[in-house]
């Protein structure tokens, strides 16, 4: 759904997002949707990001109508990915969009998402719950990663992790129990270091950047 008056009224934009439905055995008019996360240049480029279970959602019309993008390749056990979404903060210079999968893949495409731009970074041993770039990657090249099993950063553009001393209490089973560890920097963060990372055995504070 959109709206385009504060909340107040919402239209269904199923636009091309329906047509991926060919499971006839559903009756649902789209796969769930997972995440949505605007562009940051949306004033000007009028792009948004979702994802299917399946597929990467793209809208550059504000969210009217979307296409759907098949990012790497799907695994041969279960077509089910389960994308999270991270524009990064420096998208109006880098066009850069990372996405991760239950998996645990983590793709970046340095072409504003586009189905032949997706490089496969890093492979994390669980499924990915929520990733955190800051808003000084240019710079820093810095962003975390959390994971069902840990958090994971990285400072080379998510070439390579260390894994922080953060952890879930909870044994990962392989159900669809969600442990995941989610994690946000601050917008300060290349000044101020702080980051925090929620799990269900509390919340995490760090401000070293988790150095």
């Amino acid at each position: 759904f959109r709206s385009a008056d504060g909340g107040a009224t919402w239209e269904l934009v199923n636009d091309g997002i329906e047509l991926f439905n060919d499971d006839t055995t559903r009756t649902a008019p789209v796969w769930r949707m997972h995440n949505v996360h605007f562009s940051p240049d949306f004033a000007n480029d009028d792009t948004v990001f979702s994802a299917t279970w399946r597929r990467l959602a793209r809208s550059r019309d504000g969210g009217r109508s979307w296409e759907l993008i098949r990012v790497g390749e799907t695994p041969a056990d279960t077509p089910l990915r389960l994308f999270v979404i991270e524009p990064s903060p420096d998208y109006v210079a880098d066009r850069t969009l990372y996405v991760a999968t239950r998996q645990g893949e983590f793709y970046r495409s340095q072409a504003e998402g586009d189905e032949d731009s997706w490089e496969l970074l890093s492979t994390f041993p669980d499924r990915v719950r929520s990733i955190a770039a800051s808003p000084g990657i240019a710079e820093d090249q810095t962003s975390f990663v959390g994971t069902v099993g840990g958090l994971y950063r990285s400072t080379d553009g998510g070439v390579t992790w260390d894994e922080a001393d953060v952890r879930n209490v909870a044994e990962v089973t392989g159900g669809e129990s969600d442990f995941g560890i989610q994690v946000a920097v601050s917008p300060a963060f290349p000044e101020d270091g702080v980051a925090m990372a929620a799990t269900d055995s509390g919340l995490y504070r760090t401000t070293d950047g988790s150095s």
